[in-house]
């Protein structure tokens, strides 16, 4: 009930706290994006959990090692941006600075660069206008994901069919 999401917000700050164990964490992160997702969120009462959340799924994101973890956090950051785009600029520098790395990091990880893609997808839509940090990566990455040369390697090196 409405009426217990802030009880809800505190229990999945609480438990995605850098102390706890690392399953731990990303239960309590499929939780808040649970919530978020709800049809019947209302993103005035989530505001005051905003900041510490991003914050702690920032930290979270940062000490992941695996791929689909990595995807899995980036996701629900990524729902955080759409469902609270009026409030998430302040957060959104950190995460910016750090989708480069991240990309980097994802070489041969298709799926985490097409979350990192949604991801950039939704900053800009957020903010309504593209950061200039922002900006040398989201071209860098269009010019890339648009190569037809680039893809159409891609796919030979994988043994896929392109149709």
């Amino acid at each position: 009930s409405r009426n217990l999401r802030p009880l809800a917000y505190e229990a999945c700050l609480h438990l995605l706290r850098a102390t706890e164990d690392m399953s731990i964490r990303l239960a309590a992160s499929r939780t808040l994006s649970t919530l978020i997702g709800d049809f019947e969120f209302a993103p005035e009462h989530f505001l005051p959990y905003l900041e510490p959340s991003f914050n702690a799924l920032f930290v979270l994101l940062g000490e992941a090692r695996e791929c689909d973890t990595k995807m899995n956090v980036l996701t629900i950051m990524s729902c955080i941006v759409e469902k609270m785009s009026d409030n998430i600029e302040p957060q959104a520098d950190n995460l910016i600075s750090y989708l480069p790395l991240l990309w980097k990091e994802s070489e041969d990880f298709n799926m985490l660069r097409c979350a990192i893609i949604c991801t950039l997808q939704q900053l800009a839509k957020a903010l309504r206008d593209i950061p200039e940090s922002m900006k040398p990566f989201l071209y860098n990455v269009i010019q890339l994901s648009t190569n037809l040369q680039v893809v159409l390697k891609k796919c030979n090196s994988m043994n896929t069919v392109v149709f």
